[in-house]
């Protein structure tokens, strides 16, 4: 629970647990359960806060999930908890008794979604996720501390797809910028929760992925979402639900692409009005006599051809997904650079083989 260092807020804060103990019949244990402060709160209020809801302070917000929660940028100790656990789990008789392909098993089933719960709560620095890469290289080959592998395949060619003639690994550093990308997606399919509410007030951000403002001295916090909106911008559009919200021009409505970021003909003087999709409709009919006030006549018949839609709410889907969801999975493969492969039937019929695993990852 988020709220303001003020002693009425924490009355507030203790009538709504006390409801909910004698609604639900559960009790909160306030001697486990922790306050934590912004650091400019002085001292004396604290403690006054702290007899009032009757809970421990605490320099973080506990743990979760295995994670120390901060209100700011984990500090580098708990990246390092992350590598020691995954370190933890590769116990060095894995690589002496495991095979080329049992090892493989291990890291994309055990090990690379060790840091998946990391990735979706804050930024992992650049050497963290070189020193994952780092381990997994070393424990795919069977490099220990008093042996070290010969690395027989670059490790470029080891995180392709399967369908690529690799072993269908991760690659870290794409992961992470995958997980930040369908954030930021749901950022944008979640624009009236609470967490989207805050961020659009804080960065005085109107909820569009193209009119991103310009924040020199923002957090990292906004810098990492800002830098994944320009990437998920480009896969997603607004469906067209709620007509009086969605601005012609400036709203990809029609492309994944606004129609104001495409070079082309406009009368800019008709589109400074502000037309929505509502103004371009009458009696349940496209009204081309409107839209070719400001548009040229190719997209006036390409907005013709779209359907009338129904409905009263605004909503964010990607492009690419039946769905409108995306997947990890693939925003991590179109990350990829992509391969012009011409054996990929090949390798699916090698993988498709009824034979060992070692064998088809000798292959």
């Amino acid at each position: 629970m988020v709220t303001s260092a003020q002693p009425s807020q924490c009355q507030v804060i203790r009538r709504i647990l006390a409801e909910f103990g004698e609604i639900t019949g559960l009790k909160i244990n306030m001697q486990k359960s922790t306050i934590s402060f912004s650091p400019h709160i002085p001292h004396r209020l604290k403690h006054w806060l702290t007899s009032i809801l009757r809970m421990k302070a605490a320099p973080t917000g506990g743990r979760y999930l295995g994670m120390q929660l901060y209100g700011c940028r984990p500090p580098r100790v708990v990246f390092e908890k992350v590598l020691d656990s995954m370190l933890q789990r590769l116990q060095p008789w894995m690589m002496r008794f495991l095979s080329l392909a049992g090892r493989a098993i291990v890291l994309k089933s055990i090990i690379q979604t060790i840091p998946l719960y990391l990735f979706h709560v804050t930024w992992v620095p650049d050497w963290v996720v070189e020193k994952m890469d780092m381990l997994a290289r070393r424990f795919l080959w069977g490099s220990g501390n008093q042996s070290k592998g010969i690395h027989y395949v670059s490790w470029d060619k080891v995180t392709r797809s399967t369908k690529e003639g690799g072993l269908g690994l991760y690659r870290m550093a794409t992961l992470r910028n995958a997980v930040a990308i369908k954030r930021a997606f749901q950022l944008l399919q979640d624009s009236h929760s609470l967490w989207s509410h805050v961020i659009q007030v804080k960065y005085k951000w109107n909820g569009n992925p193209w009119e991103l403002p310009n924040c020199n001295s923002s957090s990292m916090l906004w810098k990492c979402i800002e830098q994944a909106m320009q990437v998920a911008r480009m896969h997603c559009r607004m469906q067209l639900d709620d007509l009086s919200m969605v601005d012609v021009i400036r709203s990809p409505w029609l492309w994944t692409v606004p129609l104001s970021r495409i070079p082309t003909f406009i009368n800019m003087e008709q589109a400074q009005l502000d037309y929505n999709v509502a103004n371009c409709i009458r009696q349940q009919e496209w009204c081309t006599e409107t839209l070719t006030r400001f548009l040229p006549s190719f997209w006036v018949q390409q907005i013709s051809s779209k359907p009338i839609p129904q409905g009263n709410s605004k909503k964010w889907i990607w492009e690419d997904e039946p769905s409108g969801v995306p997947r990890l999975t693939n925003i991590y493969r179109e990350l990829l650079p992509s391969i012009a492969d011409r054996n990929q039937g090949a390798w699916r019929l090698v993988w498709r083989l009824p034979i060992f695993p070692r064998v088809k990852t000798f292959l």
